[in-house]
């Protein structure tokens, strides 16, 4: 019942829930991950990682509860604690999520290369995670590989995904190649979602035509 709550967008019925059903089997860890789940949900990051600990201690091998320790972490900035969690899952259980959040925490640390890797197993293991695509552009954007940035962001919406950050990225990402009418596009797509993206996104296109003019004139 909590679980399908969280589905529906009822988080707070759905923390009542688990909790009313920890109180009637404390030792069981699927309570105490539902409990854990639905207060990362909405966004108590330590609570949740509390949580899901417990469900640990009942249930070491539980793969889900590394992830998501891991997500949390990964979530507060905490780098190295999401990617020791991410690991300990997919040891115990390889997966595209775990992947994803190692190779997020990665690229977090500027580890470009393992990060890079981390993206790529993901991908391996589920070609259509939107996520992972867009997670694999970001590291190819800051390490120069542009075309292949642009490739990976343009593959998030062709899978009918991508948020404001992922227009904005693919939008610097056609500066970089010198594409402005396709950045163009996309500081129009990003002017009704997220208008400081927007302009950001114009300024660095922007700084980029002016030093294309300045290099033809010389």
């Amino acid at each position: 019942m909590a679980f399908v709550l969280q589905e529906l967008g009822r988080i707070e019925e759905s923390i009542t829930i688990a909790q009313d059903r920890i109180a009637l089997e404390p030792n069981d860890h699927n309570g105490h991950a539902n409990l854990g789940w639905a207060l990362g949900e909405m966004g108590k990051y330590r609570e949740g990682i509390f949580a899901y600990e417990r469900a640990l201690e009942l249930k070491p091998d539980f793969a889900d509860g590394h992830y998501a320790i891991g997500l949390f972490h990964s979530h507060l900035g905490e780098y190295q604690e999401a990617i020791e969690a991410e690991e300990r899952a997919i040891s115990l259980q390889p997966d595209a999520d775990a992947y994803t959040v190692l190779g997020a925490s990665r690229l977090g640390q500027g580890d470009h290369e393992r990060a890079l890797r981390a993206n790529l197993e993901a991908l391996k293991l589920n070609p259509e995670f939107p996520q992972a695509w867009h997670n694999l552009g970001q590291t190819y954007l800051e390490t120069g590989q542009f075309e292949k940035a642009a490739a990976s962001f343009e593959q998030v919406f062709q899978l009918g995904a991508g948020i404001p950050d992922t227009h904005y990225l693919l939008g610097l990402a056609y500066v970089k190649l010198g594409k402005f009418s396709a950045a163009l596009d996309q500081c129009e797509l990003l002017r009704s979602l997220d208008s400081d993206k927007e302009q950001d996104l114009r300024a660095a296109f922007s700084t980029a035509q002016l030093s294309s003019h300045t290099s033809a004139s010389n």
